[in-house]
This record gives structure tokens, sequence and C-alpha cells, in this order.
């Protein structure tokens, strides 16, 4: 919103670069265990001076909105069969840095972790009976910030949180 708060404007930043890097790996072991992890690093910054919505002139260097320095994931699974049972499970761990909702307004974002997991289960010498899978996301249930907007037209504070923890059961066959 401009200065008044009441009406919205859009203006050109000017100039911004981005430098970082990223990586990843994966490791497939004989016994059924993978391990994924990825990671990447981003300085995203203005390289000009501008002046905000309400006025004030920020200096080059300000950080870009959305743009964490820091994210990366992890994933750690096991395939494998135990008699006519088909099993597959993992766990993700991923991480999003903290960052800026906004330009000229130092609203928080992100900044968070969180936990999933999923096991599923088969049996492909009993045609009908079903897969079950179960999966948990968000499983220490960490309130993490996805958006935050300094002006509401709900009334509510403008805050999005991320999913809270969330239990699935899916049960599928095949005929």
């Amino acid at each position: 919103p401009d200065a008044s708060g009441i009406s919205y404007y859009l203006t050109n930043v000017g100039s911004v670069q981005s430098k970082g890097g990223e990586g990843s790996l994966q490791l497939l072991t004989p016994w059924g265990v993978m391990l994924e992890a990825t990671a990447a690093y981003a300085n995203t910054v203005t390289t000009a001076p501008f002046k905000t919505s309400g006025g004030a002139v920020d200096p080059a260097g300000t950080p870009w909105p959305y743009s964490p320095k820091w994210q990366g994931a992890s994933t750690l699974s096991y395939t494998g069969r135990f008699a006519a049972w088909d099993l597959r499970t993992s766990a993700t761990y991923s991480y999003m840095g903290p960052a800026l909702a906004q330009l000229g307004n130092p609203l928080p974002i992100f900044g968070y972790d969180q936990v999933d997991t999923q096991l599923t289960l088969s049996n492909r010498d009993i045609a009908w009976l079903p897969e079950m899978n179960v999966s948990v996301n968000n499983l220490t249930d960490h309130r993490g910030v996805g958006n935050n907007q300094a002006y509401s037209t709900s009334g509510l504070d403008g805050i999005t949180y991320i999913q809270p923890r969330t239990i699935n059961l899916r049960l599928s066959g095949h005929f």
C-alpha cells in the first residue's frame, strides 16, 4: 500500500542481482535404502536505491522479497519386500531460511523447518487386498509463516501459515 495505507501501486525497483549455487546428492545402497539431499544458497538484493510506497528510500543491497538465502531438503527412504509384502517408507526434512515479504516493509516470512513421513504397504499376491498408505505432513506441527502482508482487506492479521500437522490414510485397490 501507499503511505496512506488505502491504495496500492506498483513501481519498478530498477535492478536486482542474485548470486548463489545449489547442489544435490543421491546415494542408493544395495539394501534398498536411499539418501537424497539438496541445498541452495542465493543472495538476492537490489543493486540501486529505490523509493518505497511509504516515501522512504531503501539503499542498494536491500534483500529481495520471498528470497531466503538458504533452503534445502533431505530424504531417507527404504523400499523392500518381506514375504509377500512390499514396503516403502520415507522421512523428509526440509528447511526454508527466513526472508522478507515486501520491499520497504521488513515483515518476516519463512524461517522454518518441516518433517514429513510416509509408509506404504501392499501385497501383490492377494489382488483384492488394498494398498495402504499412511503419511504425516509437518510431523512436528511447526507453524511456519508462508506469507505476511502489512495490509489485509479481510480484517485478519494477513499472516498465512504453512499447513499444520496432517495425517492421511489412503486405501487403494486394483481389480
